[in-house]
């Protein structure tokens, strides 16, 4: 998608989407060139696909571009990379809030972005809050992402001036901010940075702040 869809804080309401497709949202994938911007969602959004029911979020699947004033309501649902704003995040996400309840059954479930910055992507997470609930049946699973800068070199994530209200559970890895920032999967050499974030949720045991570093990355930072 290249075109700009902005609106003036309109409300899209009772929105249901539920198919076998693995990428789920309003917009499936949103271009380097694309922008969703003032927008509110209520509804349902989850994926059915059999076996991988993946990538899934509020607003768009897979973000390459720049979602920015956007609020989710919508309850998003699905396997691994489920985000409340956007399932996978290699674009900018920008003042959003997520209010609805997220839920994967297997990894990297956030209540912004399910992934930011990974597969040797780099993401922008600027500016966000998530006040929904958050679970993960296995793993990484955060506030704001399931996972930042997870992935080979020139892998990077940035998650800037953003914070946590919502209650975070997980099998393993749950955090405030972040589930996970590494993987040995995807391999060393990616890099995530967490400035200036706070977490005020209920993490069940999990850490405060990130809930898994592998220590696989050329650099965490936490400042």
């Amino acid at each position: 998608m290249k075109e700009i869809l902005k609106e003036s804080g309109n409300t899209l309401q009772n929105l249901y989407m539920n198919n076998s497709n693995i990428r789920q949202g309003l917009f499936g994938i949103l271009g380097n060139n694309g922008k969703v911007s003032n927008l509110i969602l209520n509804g349902r959004v989850s994926s059915s696909a059999t076996p991988n029911a993946d990538f899934v979020g509020g607003f768009v699947a897979i973000n390459y571009g720049t979602i920015e004033n956007c609020t989710n309501y919508a309850a998003v649902s699905g396997r691994c990379r489920i985000g409340g704003i956007t399932g996978h995040n290699a674009g900018k996400v920008y003042r959003c809030l997520n209010e609805g309840q997220i839920n994967g059954y297997q990894a990297d479930v956030g209540g912004i972005c399910g992934t930011n910055g990974s597969y040797g992507d780099v993401g922008f997470t600027i500016e966000c809050r998530n006040n929904g609930s958050v679970s993960s049946v296995k793993s990484h699973c955060g506030g704001i992402a399931g996972s930042n800068g997870q992935g080979p070199n020139l892998t990077k994530g940035f998650i800037v001036n953003s914070y946590n209200t919502g209650l975070i559970t997980s099998g393993t890895g749950s955090g405030g901010i972040v589930g996970g920032v590494g993987d040995s999967f995807l391999g060393a050499g990616g890099v995530s940075y967490i400035y200036n974030c706070y977490n005020r949720g209920n993490t069940n045991g999990g850490s405060p702040i990130v809930g898994v570093n592998l220590r696989r990355f050329n650099s965490s930072t936490l400042e």
